[in-house]
């Protein structure tokens, strides 16, 4: 993580940026390729409005962002990668729904 900090050390590890890790919905992969793999096609499904849209962050349709005030809604997945130490939100992709 250090590596990865370009700005005051409060700030970068501040809860926002480095959020817990939470049960639920919590994909973990060792390599961006694993987690693209285990996508297959770029589908995913927006927790708003329930489209298919190719962008796992923003729905063109209605306009939500998995980042805004009320996030996935409780309807998409956090993913971590480990090579990048990082983590995020994401709408529910289409091949891992149920």
């Amino acid at each position: 993580w250090e590596d990865d900090r370009s700005y005051w050390y409060m700030n970068y590890y501040q809860d926002c940026n480095q959020p817990e890790i939470k049960g639920g919905n919590v994909k973990v992969f060792d390599t961006m390729e694993d987690f693209r793999k285990a996508i297959g096609e770029m589908l995913f499904r927006c927790p708003s409005c329930g489209k298919i849209v190719t962008n796992p962050y923003e729905c063109k349709v209605c306009g939500w962002k998995v980042y805004g005030l009320f996030k996935d809604m409780g309807k998409g997945v956090f993913v971590y990668v480990k090579e990048r130490l990082k983590g995020e939100n994401i709408f529910m992709p289409i091949s891992w729904e149920n």
